[in-house]
């Protein structure tokens, strides 16, 4: 009897300190999802406030260099150590999500030329079809019947929202063709891409139990190299404008908490159960973007929310570990009756 109850005793304890391990990743998750907000939503206003200094590899030099310097002061003043590559395992998913964030916040700029944030983030809110793949082959995460109900439900609110754009009024948009919208699409899909395989990649490193900060060191270590050899070929360092350099470096801060924050989540949370998080985003992209940018906000922008949204909260909130047996009629059934 005594082991009986000392055998629930410690379950309990065990199960109230997952649920309590389960609420701080998802409170780390909305955070994380706040500041990607506002770092889109302040990407968008460059050309805006300085038409003049704007260079897309300029934003990215300081910017990155910011995220570098914050990182390497905060792991000197925590005492740890950067990992040499030499000794990262998963050398392919270091480099593809360093290398490959550099290329998908330069298609992430130029994509906000041809679409409101709110639609570019739908757009990149896609990004869970390619995780998911890479989850299941890499990572042997299970696949569950309601992650690809879940993308075609988003995709269905994606694109009601997207239809929106050809109604824009905004005086750098109102002049798209059909051509320039698929134009548009093709960046944005790029991006997206990008953006899974920079996602994926930081749940890899998470895995070889890669601090936060040692990977924004990285990732502006990355960024910052070659943003700096392409500004200078420019010529458009933005230097002569201090204001600009520094609301870039302040664009650096808010990445950088973040990223920070994102990477805390996934230490914890399987990235399958993580990435529909990502949706969150959108609610912070219309309310920022209607207040800061003016954009237009159209009745069925709310609707696809809600069915974005809708599937976020679904997804969190169902327990994974429900069928530990792999009952897959069983899965299905329950499934489809959700």
């Amino acid at each position: 009897m005594n082991n009986l109850i000392s055998f629930f005793s410690v379950n309990t304890s065990l199960n109230a300190s997952q649920k309590n391990k389960d609420i701080y990743a998802f409170c780390m998750g909305v955070i994380s999802q706040f500041f990607w907000a506002m770092s889109n939503i302040q990407l968008k206003t460059y050309r805006v406030y300085y038409p003049n200094n704007f260079s897309t590899q300029s934003v990215t030099f300081w910017r990155s260099f910011t995220i570098c310097l914050i990182a390497y002061i905060s792991i000197n003043k925590k005492n740890q150590i950067i990992t040499p590559i030499s000794e990262i395992k998963y050398k392919f998913w270091f480099f593809l999500r360093n290398i490959g964030n550099y290329i998908f916040l330069l298609l992430w700029i130029v994509e906000l030329i041809y679409f409101r944030v709110s639609t570019a983030q739908c757009i990149a809110n896609c990004s869970p079809i390619v995780v998911l793949i890479l989850s299941s082959l890499v990572l042997k995460e299970t696949f569950y019947l309601r992650y690809v109900i879940g993308v075609l439900v988003s995709l269905i609110g994606t694109i009601m929202i997207i239809l929106n754009d050809k109604k824009d009024t905004n005086a750098n948009l109102k002049n798209k063709t059909v051509f320039d919208i698929c134009i548009g699409l093709c960046i944005a899909l790029s991006h997206m891409t990008f953006l899974a395989f920079s996602h994926f990649g930081l749940k890899m490193l998470c895995k070889e139990h890669m601090t936060p900060e040692v990977q924004n060191f990285y990732l502006g270590l990355f960024n910052t190299i070659p943003a700096f050899f392409v500004m200078i070929l420019e010529k458009n360092t933005g230097i002569d404008n201090l204001i600009y350099v520094l609301y870039a470096c302040s664009n650096g801060i808010i990445f950088y908490l973040a990223n920070y924050f994102m990477a805390e989540a996934l230490n914890i949370m399987e990235i399958n159960k993580f990435i529909p998080m990502n949706y969150l985003r959108i609610v912070f992209i219309f309310i920022f973007g209607f207040l800061i940018l003016g954009e237009h906000v159209y009745f069925t922008d709310f609707i696809g929310s809600a069915f974005i949204i809708g599937f976020q909260v679904y997804n969190v909130s169902y327990p994974v570990q429900k069928y530990e047996d792999n009952d897959l009629k069983a899965k299905f059934i329950d499934d489809m009756k959700k």
